[in-house]
């Protein structure tokens, strides 16, 4: 109890700076950044819920990152958060990004990686309500 206590406790902190190394420049570092945040998602479970925004975005750009580790490290963590974040929650954090007005090609495939990652990680009896909304967006 001790440690995960003091992962949520940290989390207002911590994922901010982890989000951000997810976008430095060395790919070392964005691969220490995504092996770290999958640690403390671990440890931080259903908790990541109010950060899920902040989260996904940051996960959508780092699942197309140009080297093939971080890109690797930021799926395990985004099939990680599929278990942890209410499927309703991140299918419409999905559906806002991916039927925005500013998105491209390229951030609406990035978006599409996410959601399908996500929902490897899910439940089926969390996923099964929105299947209607699914295919309605993948039909887009």
């Amino acid at each position: 109890k001790g440690a995960r206590e003091l992962v949520v406790n940290s989390l207002e902190h911590v994922l901010p700076l982890l989000i951000a190394e997810l976008s430095d420049w060395s790919a070392t570092t964005r691969c220490k950044a995504a092996a770290t945040l999958f640690n403390v998602l671990v440890y931080a479970e259903g908790h990541i819920k109010g950060h899920a925004e902040r989260l996904l975005a940051a996960f959508a750009k780092a699942c197309m990152d140009e080297d093939p580790n971080v890109t690797a490290l930021s799926l395990s963590c985004v099939r990680l958060a599929g278990a942890f974040l209410p499927a309703d929650l991140f299918v419409s954090t999905v559906d806002t990004n991916i039927r925005g007005t500013g998105s491209t090609v390229g951030g609406k495939r990035s978006w599409a990686a996410v959601l399908a990652t996500l929902l490897e990680g899910s439940s089926e009896q969390d996923v099964a309500p929105l299947l209607p909304s699914l295919c309605d967006l993948v039909d887009d």
